[in-house]
């Protein structure tokens, strides 16, 4: 590559963006340039001289694009603002405009649009609306309507897990844009035939309520005195027709979702203010549920959904475990039970249940690494012969590896993966064959590879579409179903080694 020509505009100043329209063919180029001094210079390329000085933006012009069939000029600032100007030229120079012709033009601001927080980076023109991205690591679109004169933001997304967006891009068919974030993701956006993203697709949505206005319970056995403050606590799914409710009350609630029925199945005074409750399916019909409490207790509960309507629900032990309240729970398996305590106890249970009666024996006995919220959120067991290791995610972002054969007495982690989710909490981890995958409230997905002993890090992924808190994901055939929540329900489909 080599320099043909070099071309300098008479007005010497630091540019902080350009744009060249014109037909590079002939003498009719003209250079538009953002300065530092809050201009946009007009300028051609063969004489050099400024044709027009644009003045409106109050801060240094970061970004510049010309739409040449609307005449409609766009600019960025890093005043928060965009400006649309409209060039207005002679009726017979519509379709190709000389450089005299550009002189003799004028500019008129047509609107000053605010709504991005920090500094605008690029401001793209399209056929049926402008869209601009910036420091604040949002998305914007915006509509000038000829009829009424009048700019407004149509929508606003924030994305990128709050990294500033450096670039973007749009096809010709204007109905995908790609963007560039500082935190190293590359996201795609799907538009419709009017330039606007396109909504979610809707879903059907239930809600549940378990008290009436006047805070009676509206299910099946009314309690007296149910307090004002009451509200779900702990909700877990009970296979895929029945959904376990805890109150804050200590009040369990089994609603059937396939008949809309809601029902109560015990109080316990224990649970209230306070439970956290783990669910896993023995079979079709029976699930084991451990319920902890602020006591150090893990009440175990076995379920019967043979009868369509009427669930039951039967105690049959309680394990006095800690001192004070027990800070996360999960069943690994049908008979294994991983619990956490104060200063980072992590402690596994092998669980029988004989004859109505729970039986426990403590297994293996670890601890979490010092951290601000010491307790785990997503744990799963990975048994690739002869070792057997614990995976744990814990509250503040870290994967922990522990080793699970007789042979290890160490109660610290073999392998430590410290805030591989930011400083947010991992919410589900999963091994399906060699490889390991987690997820996390910072919106990524984090790829591992299982070896003998260990899991080798391979990647981290952001997931278009989806908010900063990834709830978990569902490994299909041929694609990942990842799910997690914002101010509504996503779900988004990814292919995904």
């Amino acid at each position: 590559m080599r320099h043909v020509q070099v071309k300098r505009c008479e007005e010497r100043c630091i540019l902080y963006s350009g744009l060249i329209v014109g037909d590079e063919r002939t003498e009719d180029i003209v250079v538009l340039s953002g300065t530092v001094f809050s201009e946009v210079l007009v300028w051609n390329a063969d004489f050099q001289h400024v044709l027009h000085r644009l003045k409106g933006h109050d801060g240094v012009i970061f970004s510049i694009d010309y739409n040449a069939k609307s005449r409609k000029l766009c600019t960025g600032s890093d005043d928060r603002s965009i400006m649309i100007w409209q060039h207005e030229l002679p009726e017979e120079c519509l379709k190709r405009s000389t450089v005299s012709q550009w002189k003799e033009s004028n500019f008129a601001v047509l609107c000053k649009l605010y709504g991005h927080e920090a500094r605008i980076w690029k401001v793209v023109s399209m056929k049926h609306c402008y869209v601009s991205v910036g420091e604040d690591s949002l998305l914007c679109f915006w509509k000038w309507c000829d009829e009424i004169k009048r700019g407004t933001m149509c929508r606003k997304i924030s994305t990128h897990n709050g990294s500033s967006i450096w670039s973007i891009a749009i096809n010709n068919a204007e109905d995908l844009i790609a963007t560039g974030g500082g935190n190293g993701g590359l996201k795609l956006w799907r538009l419709d035939h009017r330039g606007d993203h396109k909504a979610e697709d809707s879903y059907d949505k239930v809600e549940i309520k378990l008290f009436d206005d006047r805070r009676e319970p509206l299910s099946e056995g009314k309690q007296k005195g149910a307090a004002e403050t009451d509200y779900p606590r702990s909700v877990a799914f009970l296979g895929q027709s029945y959904l376990l409710i805890m109150s804050n009350n200590g009040i369990a609630f089994v609603y059937n979702l396939s008949f809309n029925v809601l029902r109560k199945c015990f109080e316990f005074a224990k649970f209230k203010s306070y439970s956290v409750v783990d669910v896993y399916p023995a079979s079709s019909e029976n699930h084991l549920v451990a319920v902890g409490d602020l006591n150090g207790e893990v009440t175990v509960l076995e379920t019967e959904l043979t009868s369509r309507c009427n669930p039951q629900l039967f105690e049959r032990g309680c394990l006095k475990i800690y001192n004070i309240k027990v800070l996360a729970l999960k069943w690994l398996d049908s008979s294994t039970l991983l619990t956490c305590g104060p200063r980072g106890s992590l402690d596994i249970f092998t669980v029988e249940i004989e004859n109505g009666k729970v039986r426990s024996t403590l297994k293996n006995k670890f601890e979490l690494p010092p951290c601000k919220q010491r307790w785990f959120s997503a744990a799963t067991v990975v048994r690739n012969s002869p070792h057997i290791s614990l995976l744990c995610g814990c509250r503040t972002g870290g994967l922990f590896v522990y080793g699970m054969c007789n042979d290890v007495t160490s109660a610290k982690p073999i392998q430590s993966f410290r805030k591989v989710h930011g400083m947010h909490g991992v919410t589900s981890i999963q091994v399906e064959g060699d490889v390991v995958r987690s997820s996390g409230r910072d919106g990524s997905l984090r790829l591992y590879k299982l070896k003998t002993d260990s899991i080798e890090e391979l990647n981290k992924t952001y997931v278009a579409g989806c908010p900063k808190w990834i709830a978990g994901f569902v490994s299909r055939p041929t694609d990942l179903l990842v799910y997690g929540f914002h101010s509504v329900l996503h779900m988004t489909q990814l292919n995904f080694p």
